[in-house]
């Protein structure tokens, strides 16, 4: 476990530096770019954050961006004291996920989390490290048959970057008396109310926003309805929201029948990967996402192992390829 931990601190930390060279402008701002150090200017101002200033991102995101603004004072400040406080957030991640991982699968700890070209790259990029870590603890209370506390770390975990709540029907799904559906929900509810509610009474505007913004933005580079865009016409902003929102429910649905025996984690790679598929807006980061499911299954990308053992090594190249692909269209 201290390995792991070392390791996987290490590469993050390194990743933090490469974006901390943005604050010296030693190589270009447009290669070292960081939305953790670009946000500064924005969180920085007087007030408060969804009240006085807006911010696209949900609140627990935006808090934590303020706390760090506050500790650090300048800018620089204000990137080193974010820069460890994620670290800390991945440092507890990762022993999540290692009490997660069977044992003898804990070496795919190194392979798909550790040495991930993603965990250097991307693991200071943005915050999406507080939503993994609130999934990884998620899926942890899930297998001490802690529903309720399950159904919380989900709520948190919302309210940190919206994807976590796409795994709340399948929690639901998973309980199979009524009582302990109706106890996680609420749990949720409840818990993304005590996250929210304050900031949305205060200024509904403001707290809104980051529902608002992505409503009404049309799909990005990385996105598979860009494709459609360029080859069959520019589809309005209104169709591609109710076509994506179509395609997840069925797919959601198709999710819960027909790997309804399966475990709560394989259930929740497949809908991540439909969420990644079929929303409008794709962000290289997001790969970060997918990396406690590899480790988990020990890669979904493996093909079954052939009589000569070649399979594991081959689905190993599959998703570095995935990764470092992933990578080149970030710089590109």
């Amino acid at each position: 476990m201290k390995k792991i931990l070392f390791t996987t601190l290490a590469v993050a930390a390194l990743g933090a530096i490469f974006h901390g060279l943005g604050l010296w402008k030693i190589i270009p701002w447009s290669l070292v770019y960081s939305d953790v150090l670009g946000f500064y200017e924005r969180i920085a101002p007087p007030g408060l954050p969804y009240v006085e200033k807006l911010i696209e991102y949900p609140v627990l995101t935006g808090i934590f961006m303020q706390v760090m603004s506050w500790l650090g004072v300048t800018r620089a400040g204000y990137y080193i004291v974010s820069a460890i406080a994620l670290l800390a957030i991945i440092g507890f991640s990762t022993h999540f996920l290692w009490k997660l991982t069977p044992e003898n699968n804990r070496r795919h700890l190194w392979i798909y989390w550790a040495f991930a070209p993603s965990m250097l790259v991307f693991s200071l990029l943005n915050w999406d490290f507080i939503a993994i870590f609130f999934v990884l603890a998620a899926f942890y209370f899930y297998r001490r048959e802690k529903n309720i506390f399950s159904a919380i770390m989900l709520g948190l975990g919302f309210s940190a970057k919206f994807y976590p709540a796409i795994y709340l029907p399948l929690l639901i799904f998973k309980i199979r008396d009524w009582g302990g559906r109706i106890k996680a929900g609420a749990a949720f509810l409840l818990t993304a109310a005590a996250a929210n509610l304050g900031f949305a009474l205060a200024d509904f505007e403001g707290w809104s926003f980051f529902f608002r913004l992505n409503g009404e933005r049309t799909s990005n580079n990385d996105s598979i309805w860009t494709i459609f865009r360029f080859l069959f016409g520019d589809f309005n902003i209104s169709t591609i929201n109710n076509l994506s929102l179509l395609l997840f429910a069925g797919g959601l649905l198709w999710i819960l029948w027909r790997l309804k025996s399966a475990s709560f984690e394989r259930q929740a790679f497949a809908a991540t990967l439909l969420f990644l598929l079929v929303n409008k807006i794709f962000s290289p980061q997001y790969i970060l996402w997918l990396l406690p499911f590899f480790v988990l299954s020990g890669n979904p990308l493996l093909p079954p192992p052939s009589k000569e053992g070649g399979g594991s090594w081959w689905g190993i190249v599959n998703f570095y390829l995935l990764e470092f692909s992933n990578i080149a269209a970030f710089f590109m």
